[in-house]
């Protein structure tokens, strides 16, 4: 009990941070996806397609959430997709992590059908990221691992240009 109260102590003091609520994981097809990215306001959208047997894609996922955080109030939209097996396994590594950003789930079981209409020169190899702004007319496809630096990169070029 004296355990308890220490850690409530401390939490309340500022010293102990509140751990971050796992956020409710949306499960979506493919055409959610689709219309999402499809939306011709100027707000840029960036979809990033991982799993958290992906080596390179848990890697980067730290990146997407600083960049996340780093551009709440501007016209940028981010989408985590999962693409797994089990939304349980998507929920639980999002209680360890904590992230922020929004995660979806693709529930979608087959992928030579799915993969063509997201890209068609995609050959279904992750991580990849997709960064579009229609209005604008700007779309960056990025199969890899990306740096923080390259994400903030690609962001700015693709809300900056125009057609």
């Amino acid at each position: 009990m004296q355990a308890f109260l220490l850690v409530i102590g401390l939490i309340l003091a500022g010293i102990l941070p509140l751990p971050l609520s796992a956020q409710t994981l949306q499960q979506v097809k493919i055409q959610t996806v689709l219309d999402e990215l499809s939306q011709s306001d100027d707000t840029t959208r960036v979809l990033n397609l991982w799993a958290t047997w992906c080596g390179p894609c848990v890697k980067e996922l730290p990146h997407f959430e600083e960049v996340f955080q780093e551009t709440k109030g501007q016209k940028v939209k981010f989408i985590l997709l999962a693409v797994e097996d089990s939304p349980k396994t998507v929920s639980a590594f999002l209680s360890k992590k904590g992230l922020q950003a929004p995660v979806w789930f693709l529930d979608e079981a087959h992928a030579d059908q799915w993969i063509p209409r997201l890209d068609p020169d995609w050959g279904g190899e992750i991580p990849i990221t997709i960064i579009i702004n229609q209005a604008r007319g700007q779309r960056h496809f990025h199969s890899g691992e990306m740096t923080k630096e390259a994400l903030q990169q690609a962001i700015h070029h693709v809300s900056s240009q125009n057609k």
